[in-house]
């Protein structure tokens, strides 16, 4: 076995060679940014190695130019906040610059945590980046936060940059699933697919699979098109036959999963839910069908039970099944022919009784078309279809999900707020939901967290829409009601539509309104972290997983945080201890 993990920039190096002694990783760790990364890579393929790790915009070239897997190391959230939250002290305008797939999650995790606009630079070529970064910085941009390869152009320049880092946790998550992909290699003669990530694999209930959490009647609604939704699923929900759930992101497609799941015959049996976008497609197999022991280097003793295995006599929920890759989607097409599997290691095949759910967000026969989702698995999974419109198709649903989720985080937040002014219900209605439902519940959130008074007002509502600006738009207008408007696609982070040179590339002023630059002493940065997690702890009553929902952090995080700034001593005052933290 031989993994070669390949940094495009020198403190990555040090950080994987550290790694490296600690944990005595059988690894070769080289230092190589784009081309001559790539070069590095087909050297070491040619050599035998059986996984490439790198980072951005490297990891994307080198992953179109060699055949093996390459692994991506993942950007860490908690240092691009920290970097983040400098430059929003020292009252910066800001630019996240990058390639796609470093920056694109990046961008929506500062957005929820920014009070003002933030520029977004995405590129796909190097070659360009110079340029962008010149004309952003012409433009009136005062510091990029970017990948390694903006941080050297920018350096070039003499911009202020701050690089986006991969820590600890990314670099031992990307370089452990590394080897267990190159075990699974050396016990394969028919190889993998080559576009991994180590993500942990989102298998809910791992140990246990108990039914359905959630039944018709927990569905929030007033409209008619709902109601027609729920009466096509129930219909659905008599048959065995596979059932595809369409919907755009946050529309509730696992919630009515779970609802078909309870209203079948099969209710008292257990669900599985997979989300496929995070089960590495040569893993799936491993995953769905299960494994003997000694099947392969590292298989637990005793073998493991596959989910398909574990869903019999219930119903296994695949989520994002658009994300299966090919290879992934050919083992989910014969079990739905032949009903059977055979774990891996094993000679022994079992009949199965198991019904499919699957879910997409995207278009299945348009990638059908695009030739990356398989026709004949198209047809097997669509027996019954049931599309569920967007918020913004039905509107009249907003002002009861809006008091449901008052109802639910007065609750667990403590507060006496007994509901919305009409003027707020209005302005609700008038705003498209682009990440709909979800979109809806975070707002309310909020609005309860920042709220003081009896009610929400109409301005309290108009100011967090107000914040969502850059991500999305009011509408004024009526409803289309045209058949496209409930096609289903994939969307990147929206921007304002200002260019550069009238080029693709789009950045947005991110001055801080009304602040001019030295108007004011600047806040260091603890205490400004600090004064955050103390108002979303408050606001959340001490209730840790909602004020880490508030601040768009993991509970983790927030965890370590709190035992950084509240740990009794000098520097604490034993905040757990007097708010009550849980």
């Amino acid at each position: 076995m031989k993994c070669v993990l390949i940094a495009p920039y020198e403190e990555l190096l040090e950080l994987a060679e550290g790694l490296k002694r600690e944990f005595r990783w059988d690894l070769e760790v080289v230092l190589g940014d784009l081309h001559q990364g790539v070069e590095l890579a087909r050297e070491y393929e040619r050599d035998g190695a059986r996984v490439i790790i790198s980072r951005g915009g490297t990891y994307e070239l080198i992953k179109r130019a060699v055949s093996i897997p390459v692994i991506e190391i993942k950007v860490s959230a908690d240092d691009l906040i920290e970097e983040f939250l400098q430059a929003r002290a020292e009252r910066k305008r800001l630019a996240l610059a990058g390639f796609r797939n470093v920056i694109q999650k990046s961008y929506r995790t500062l957005m929820r945590l920014s009070d003002g606009p933030i520029g977004y630079l995405p590129y796909e070529n190097p070659d360009s980046v110079r340029a962008m970064l010149a004309e952003a910085a012409n433009q009136g941009i005062d510091v990029f936060l970017t990948d390694a390869v903006g941080s050297r152009m920018a350096r070039e320049l003499g911009l202020d940059q701050r690089l986006i880092r991969s820590g600890r946790e990314a670099v031992v998550e990307a370089v452990e699933f590394a080897m267990m992909v190159a075990e699974e290699r050396n016990k394969s003669a028919r190889g993998v697919e080559k576009d991994f990530t180590p993500r942990t694999y989102a298998v809910k209930a791992r140990s246990s699979f108990p039914g359905a959490k959630y039944t018709f009647a927990d569905i929030v609604y007033a409209s008619e098109a709902m109601r027609r939704v729920i009466d096509s699923a129930k219909i659905a929900a008599t048959s065995d036959a596979p059932v595809l759930i369409k919907g755009e992101t946050g529309t509730g497609k696992e919630l009515l999963a779970h609802s078909i799941h309870s209203f079948s015959r099969r209710r008292d049996g257990p669900l599985v839910v997979i989300s496929c976008g995070a089960v590495p497609g040569d893993l799936f197999v491993a995953e769905t069908m299960g494994y003997s022991e000694g099947a392969f280097t590292g298989a637990v003793r005793g073998g493991r039970v596959g989910l398909l295995e574990s869903a019999d006599g219930g119903t296994l929920f695949l989520d994002e099944v658009q994300d299966l890759p090919m290879e992934a989607q050919g083992v989910l097409l014969r079990f739905l022919q032949e009903g059977e599997v055979r774990k891996l290691g094993d000679n022994k095949v079992r009949k199965l009784n198991v019904r499919i759910i699957a879910a997409s967000n995207q278009d299945l026969l348009e990638l059908v078309r695009k030739q990356k989702f398989r026709k004949d698995l198209y047809y097997r999974l669509n027996v019954f279809s049931v599309a569920i419109p967007p918020l913004r198709m039905r509107r009249e649903d907003i002002p009861v999900l809006a008091d449901h989720f008052l109802k639910v985080y007065t609750r667990k937040t403590g507060k006496s707020v007994s509901g919305f002014e009409p003027g707020a219900y209005r302005r609700l209605q008038r705003y498209d939901f682009p990440g709909n439902v979800r979109e809806l519940e975070s707002l309310v959130l909020r609005a309860v967290a920042a709220n003081e008074g009896p009610i929400i007002t109409e301005r309290e509502v108009a100011a967090l829409l107000n914040e969502t600006g850059t991500v999305a738009t009011e509408r004024t207008g009526t409803i289309s009601d045209d058949p496209q408007a409930y096609r289903v696609e994939a969307v990147e982070p929206a921007v304002p539509d200002v260019g550069l040179s009238n080029k693709s590339r789009r950045w947005v002023d991110s001055r801080a309104p009304g602040v001019a630059p030295g108007a004011q002493a600047v806040t260091p940065l603890r205490v400004m972290e600090r004064q955050l997690i103390d108002r979303a702890l408050s606001a959340a009553s001490g209730n840790m997983s909602l004020a880490a929902k508030m601040l768009g952090i993991s509970r983790s995080t927030l965890w370590r945080k709190v035992k950084t700034y509240y740990s009794p001593g000098p520097q604490g005052h034993g905040y757990g201890c007097s708010q009550g933290l849980s």
